[in-house]
């Protein structure tokens, strides 16, 4: 590794970050299907529940598509905001 060149390490890098950004959103649909059984949809479509989760967004074409742009520390932190915003919006159930 320390005769590799630095473009080729910051290439393998940024490729293995992108494939554990992958694993992470697939895990996160895995959980959210099974909450999307158990009720947590609200009567939604799964796809329509991914998109009110953030996992993931709709193109102009309309077709729902996995967010693979890269964000900044401050679009990560208003995202964040947002779904603790509507976490704390969201009417209990069961009470």
């Amino acid at each position: 590794m320390n005769s590799m060149p630095f473009s080729r390490f910051f290439h393998l890098c940024k490729f293995l970050l992108k494939e554990k950004r992958a694993g992470t959103r697939e895990k996160f649909t895995m959980s959210a299907f099974t909450a999307w059984q158990m009720g947590a949809g609200g009567g939604k479509k799964f796809g329509e529940y991914l998109e009110d989760l953030g996992v993931v967004e709709k193109k102009a074409g309309g077709e729902a598509v996995p967010e693979d742009k890269e964000m900044t520390a401050e679009d990560a932190v208003a995202k964040a905001e947002d779904i603790l915003a509507m976490a704390r919006n969201k009417p209990e159930e069961g009470k």
